[in-house]
């Protein structure tokens, strides 16, 4: 295993809390916010969304707003986030997603009025498949002793009339004519990375892979044997020497989409080396909709919290993400109590 990360504080902001105990516990309890929007679907019906409650900011300043919520709340947690030692890995919006302007990861970082980080610190306009090259980053920066602290933070919204428009255009919002499609969601979700620290319980993030899968939602071509899945789940497994069978658990980026509930079915299928009696998909969608860019930080941070628990999912999960245009990225992360590490 290669330069192991671990998480040191954490920070949520989303429908259902924002702060970290507060959507953890919602998210547990199977809460979620799904309420009707000012967006109108097919038949005059309005869309469905899983949208921030009661708070009157739009555009740019909402999202560095939410950024700002979660950034803190690690820093309170963790003293040792300064940010002149400290390389921020921002994950925002794909620059191809409809609706959105090209420059919109430096309009967000322009509305971001935290300042200071070290200049090695970069935005990744990948959607939530930027969690694998920004996890590779933070390894390397870490190791390099170039910082003493990297701070990966997504934040994301899908409530953009354009961006409404076009899914809805795609029949891949749910809606009253649609169930198999996604509910637009909004968040962020911070997560304070270190080196592997011995001497402290945390979540660590053990393998990391990364593949691009040809047969893409937006082509019709080519048939899905989950092929770019399959080797990012392999190739995280081996970053962290150890099986997929060993994980007891997996929790994917998915939303609501039949076809990638049915990639993900497949890869698992495929990568698994032996029959397991009960292997779990979690799904963080479930109580948030589809939160883009947010989706990685925000379910690192709520495994922060469950994975130690007597009734949570398990000390060792696989966590998948797959994004429109073929990235397909695959993480291998496990509870870490002071034993070491298992293959």
């Amino acid at each position: 295993m290669n330069n192991i990360l671990q998480i040191t504080a954490t920070g949520m902001c989303c429908a259902v809390g924002c702060t970290t105990p507060a959507a953890t516990a919602a998210m547990r309890a199977k809460m979620d916010y799904f309420r009707e929007t000012t967006f109108i679907g097919p038949m005059g019906y309005p869309v469905i969304g899983s949208q921030l409650h009661e708070i009157d900011i739009w555009d740019f300043p909402r999202l560095g707003w939410m950024f700002s919520l979660v950034v803190d709340e690690c820093e309170h947690h963790d003293a040792a986030l300064k940010p002149e030692q400290t390389c921020l890995l921002l994950l925002v919006p794909e620059k191809t997603r409809p609706g959105l302007h090209e420059d919109l990861p430096w309009l967000i970082a322009m509305s971001i009025d935290h300042t200071g980080y070290h200049k090695i610190s970069q935005i990744f306009p990948l959607g939530k498949t930027g969690l694998g090259p920004a996890l590779q980053k933070a390894r390397k920066v870490l190791a390099s002793g170039e910082v003493k602290r990297a701070l990966l933070v997504g934040v994301d919204s899908f409530f953009d009339t354009a961006t409404i428009n076009h899914y809805l255009k795609a029949k891949r919002l749910m809606t009253v004519k649609n169930r198999e499609g996604f509910i637009p969601g909004e968040g962020a979700g911070a997560v304070a990375l270190a080196l592997l620290d011995k001497r402290r319980d945390g979540l660590c993030i053990a393998g990391i892979g990364e593949a691009v899968e040809q047969a893409h939602i937006l082509q019709d071509d080519l048939p899905n044997r989950a092929d770019g899945m399959v080797a990012a789940i392999r190739a995280a497994a081996a970053d962290a020497g150890c099986r997929v069978a060993d994980t007891q658990f997996h929790i994917g980026g998915l939303s609501g989409e039949e076809y990638y509930f049915r990639e993900a079915a497949l890869a698992i299928t495929r990568t698994l080396e032996e029959k397991v009696p009960r292997y779990p998909l979690k799904l963080i969608a479930e109580s948030l909709g589809e939160t883009g860019a947010a989706t990685g930080p925000l379910m690192l941070a709520y495994l922060t919290t469950v994975m130690p628990r007597k009734d949570g999912p398990g000390r060792k999960g696989l966590l998948h993400f797959s994004a429109d245009g073929g990235e397909r990225v695959a993480v291998i992360a496990e509870w870490y109590n002071g034993e070491s590490f298992k293959a």
